[in-house]
């Protein structure tokens, strides 16, 4: 009778074990992997051609995935867009924001063949893509399609810039007295016909204020002749 108690105390106490175990695991999975948001996937960088442009072949974003893309403006801030094809058996591509105007800028993932927020959890109708309203990304205006490739502008780009709120270091330079800089160590900075420049301190901010134009044919002469060389 001892013995077989002992044995049944020891198959319990085993049970017990294996409980906090698959409690503990349980646990540890919700906090450290389904607690967490979808991550996105990684942005492809994108620059301006000389008019202005971003240019996108369809044969890389004409499978019906989501393709991030990454624009980065003069100041620092990151605007995020994806292109997708929204029809399985024809092209019917969506150029948008990667951010919403309900949840800002989460962003979408893709689970399966569905496009999800990940600030709400909303499965989008894919064929909708591209149209306003609810939880749908904005729509990115005017961008354009040729045969071969999706061409966006900068002017449709920027008017992302107040849905994102993510600055890169980048390096930029004083156009008062030609010293680089890094955008987010310095607080002396100025918008100008669309485009922010910074400054060493607060006399050059003033000075370039006053008489713009000079500094800039200035630089523009110190880039041609760069180029000539």
């Amino acid at each position: 009778q001892k013995l077989a108690a002992l044995r049944t105390s020891s198959h319990l106490l085993g049970w017990g074990y294996l409980a906090l175990a698959i409690t503990f695991a349980t646990q540890l999975y919700w906090e450290q992997i389904a607690s967490r948001p979808p991550q996105l996937s990684e942005a492809i960088p994108v620059t301006l051609d000389e008019k202005q442009q971003v240019h996108i072949p369809i044969e890389q974003v004409k499978d019906g995935k989501l393709h991030r893309f990454l624009w980065v403006a003069d100041d620092g801030k990151a605007v995020r867009f994806f292109i997708i094809n929204r029809l399985p058996d024809k092209l019917s591509l969506a150029a948008v924001f990667d951010a919403c105007i309900l949840c800002g800028d989460q962003g979408y993932v893709m689970e399966g063949n569905q496009v999800v927020c990940v600030g709400c959890g909303v499965r989008m109708f894919t064929p909708s893509i591209g149209k306003p309203g609810g939880c749908n990304p904005v729509p990115i205006d005017n961008w354009k399609q040729t045969e071969t490739e999706v061409v966006i502008n900068k002017k449709n780009l920027e008017e992302g810039l107040n849905y994102f709120s993510t600055i890169i270091e980048i390096e930029v330079v004083d156009p008062v007295n030609g010293k680089k800089l890094t955008n987010t160590k310095t607080e002396y900075k100025y918008n100008h016909e669309g485009k922010t420049y910074f400054f060493t301190d607060e006399k050059n901010l003033e000075l370039f204020r006053d008489n713009p134009e000079a500094y800039l044919n200035k630089t523009d002469e110190a880039s041609t002749a760069k180029e000539e060389k």
